[in-house]
């Protein structure tokens, strides 16, 4: 009976997670450049019960025989003992790329990532290119921090735009264009083992392997799109049915718990 309780915890306790990641997914389904999350189960370790009774003669009522006529042997049963999480990874699928007309907008078509510099020297890497001019002229992000290499923009500045291979061009107040720069990307062997740190930012760890530049001029498969964001990439109808799910999953594990209760309360009482 034991076994019943805990296996109904463990599953109300995995469903919660769901109902928990799911619900960030939708919170954030217009934050841009948002990446949901998916989470995955395993089963937990089995037990193996004792084998009740001994095995049936051969030739007997019941008895199951081999080929050269020897009983197969009795497997005990097992029984499981509930579910985990496995992991949660984010997705990173393609967003729906949105004009902005915004000329420091910039969106990533096709993979890779933004490298920024946080206040502590360390690197992290996001897919929101809102990007602004401080007062120094850097191009930092919405949240200040720089973006590297770091890139200077002469201001004031008449008009800026920022090519297909991430090259910004600034045309000053006389009518002059010169180069600031170009953007660069990164990606990773396995995208999925980033850290997210908040802030639409990632950083890097062990899983997802050290970084890799993307050279624009040879990867004909990602592009840079200024006057456009990436928006979220989750999918409302999908994130609430996931949800629908894990309430009915997360009621039907209560209903084990309480059943268990139930027979459990029912078999101390026959002592009375």
């Amino acid at each position: 009976m034991l076994r019943a309780l805990y296996n109904g915890v463990s599953g109300m306790t995995a469903e919660q997670s769901l109902l928990d990641v799911g619900s960030n997914n939708i919170a954030n389904i217009n934050t841009t450049g948002f990446k949901k999350s998916e989470v995955s189960f395993s089963d937990l370790v089995y037990q193996q019960l004792g084998a009740e009774g001994i095995p049936a003669v051969p030739g007997t009522a019941g008895a199951a025989v081999g080929a050269n006529g020897t009983t197969p042997p009795v497997i005990a049963p097992t029984a499981g003992s509930g579910v985990q999480v496995a992991a949660t990874m984010p997705d990173f699928r393609q967003g729906n790329l949105v004009e902005t007309d915004r000329p420091l907008d910039v969106a990533i078509n096709g993979q890779g990532f933004f490298k920024v510099e946080l206040p502590d020297g360390t690197y992290a890497y996001t897919r929101d290119g809102a990007f602004n001019v401080d007062a120094d002229g850097n191009l930092v992000t919405l949240q200040g921090y720089k973006v590297s290499p770091g890139i200077t923009v002469t201001v004031p500045y008449r008009a800026i735009s920022i090519g297909l291979d991430g090259s910004i061009n600034v045309t000053d107040d006389q009518g002059n264009t010169t180069s600031a720069g170009q953007i660069e990307l990164y990606d990773f062997n396995n995208p999925a083992g980033l850290v997210p740190l908040g802030d639409n930012l990632y950083a890097a760890s062990a899983a997802s392997g050290q970084e890799n530049q993307i050279d624009l001029s040879q990867n004909s498969a990602v592009s840079l799109r200024g006057g456009f964001l990436e928006g979220s990439n989750v999918n409302p109808a999908e994130e609430m049915t996931r949800l629908i799910v894990a309430q009915r999953a997360y009621e039907m594990n209560a209903n084990t718990v309480r059943t268990a209760d139930q027979i459990w309360s029912l078999a101390n009482s026959l002592n009375k």
